[in-house]
């Protein structure tokens, strides 16, 4: 048999082709994983978001319910540097205070699709305190945090502000 300079050129482009196909089906693998990950985080911060923003409308309705029940919620029920936690079955307390914050998580009902805490539900990686400030006599600034731990050991938060005023006579 006649041995040529060619012989094994068939083998060594099989192996070139293999691997440089091995390097495109590892590039997409990592971009599809990274690409999971990042729609897990984005799907946190806008569930972060709109908890945050549910906190300051029920903050919102328990003003207005104050000043339709007649407790005057402006001059009492509010303790500067504290935190509070609310959902939409919170009422103000005796004194007409709020709930104070334990550091709770929020709770998921499947069942109703509601979040908040103490309603049956399994706990969600979201906490959410609500921080209310007396600006002036008739203002005060709410601020409604979520947080939570991300995959990797980082923290995310949304932080909504509001300001409201004390405009009924």
């Amino acid at each position: 048999m006649h041995r040529t300079k060619r012989d094994g050129q068939a083998l060594v482009e099989a192996m070139i082709a293999i691997s440089v196909l091995t390097v495109g089906f590892l590039g997409i693998v990592t971009l599809l994983s990274r690409s999971l990950s990042l729609n897990r985080t984005v799907a946190d911060q806008y569930l972060g978001s709109y908890l945050a923003a549910e906190g300051i409308e029920i903050v919102r309705n328990l003003l207005d319910a104050s000043i339709i029940q007649e407790k005057s919620w402006w001059k009492s029920g509010v303790i500067e540097g504290k935190d509070y936690a609310v959902d939409y079955t919170t009422s103000f307390q005796d004194g007409g205070f709020l709930p104070l914050s334990t550091g709770a998580p929020l709770q998921y009902n499947a069942a109703t699709n509601l979040y908040g805490y103490d309603i049956g539900g399994k706990n969600t990686i979201f906490r959410r305190v609500i921080r209310v400030e007396k600006i002036g006599s008739d203002e005060m600034r709410v601020n409604a945090v979520v947080s939570w731990q991300m995959r990797g050991g980082g923290t995310g938060e949304v932080d909504v502000e509001d300001h409201f005023y004390n405009w009924r006579p």
